[in-house]
């Protein structure tokens, strides 16, 4: 992780930005055993959602590290990308919301498609904390405090219809699709920002899907003509795009 990041229900209600840490907590193992910080060092850190700045070490009692976080700076505004996404293996979700996180997209919209499995609605992943514990670990390696706003929704109909609603609404909206009639991103036009990306599950998109994205101004775009997993076409494509809108 580049950048240690707390939850502000974690810091002390003595104190501010005062928190303790298990020793045994990936973040205090983090800063003792790969950043080698000992008493009164610093290192880079921020509070989720919240500002970016360092955190001291103040000192450890057996199996606690007592830590200060100095608050420096607000954290940067999330790229205006959406990115809509074909839900794929729960585990493979874990990693896109990983990676997208890192790369620093501002919404990603989870929906089922035809070809994907009704069961991964169902899935541990949607309960609990595992989706921001998802989203904390890429922004910590990307170094900006703030998550990507995640929803998901059972229909393509529906995420359309989420993203349209959003504001601002998106100016420049992309399908993926392994398609030959598909042009190449490079062919593309002015990408205007907001940016919508789609990208479909494993098994790609059926003709309904392409009909209804088509309708909803969706632009077809081959990404290579390999054909990628989802969790690679994610990443690759987010790149892609903000390599269109000159911000990578």
């Amino acid at each position: 992780m580049n950048t240690v990041l707390f939850r502000r229900d974690e810091f002390e209600s003595s104190s501010e930005y005062e928190l303790r840490l298990p020793v045994r907590d990936a973040r205090a193992k983090h800063i003792l055993e790969i950043l080698r910080r000992g008493q009164h060092q610093r290192f880079r850190a921020g509070v989720v959602n919240g500002e970016l700045g360092h955190g001291e070490v103040l000192r450890r009692e057996q199996e606690i590290l007592l830590l200060r976080f100095h608050p420096e700076t607000a954290a940067p505004a999330l790229y205006p990308v959406t990115v809509l996404l074909g839900h794929p293996r729960p585990i493979q979700l874990q990693r896109i919301l990983r990676d997208l996180a890192a790369i620093g997209v501002a919404r990603v919209v989870v929906t089922h498609t035809e070809l994907g499995e009704r069961s991964y609605f169902q899935s541990t992943i949607w309960s609990g904390d595992r989706v921001e514990r998802s989203l904390v670990e890429g922004a910590a390696q990307g170094g900006n405090s703030r998550l990507p706003v995640v929803v998901r929704e059972h229909t393509l109909e529906r995420a359309i219809d989420r993203i349209e609603r959003n504001e601002p609404r998106p100016r420049t909206r992309v399908v993926f699709d392994i398609r030959e009639t598909a042009a190449r991103i490079a062919e593309f036009g002015e990408f205007a920002p907001p940016v919508v990306l789609a990208v479909g599950s494993e098994r790609g998109w059926v003709a309904r899907e392409r009909e209804l994205l088509a309708r909803a101004e969706y632009r077809s775009a081959r990404c290579g003509t390999q054909v990628l997993r989802t969790e690679t076409a994610a990443v690759a494509g987010t790149a892609l795009v903000l390599s269109r809108l000159g911000l990578m």
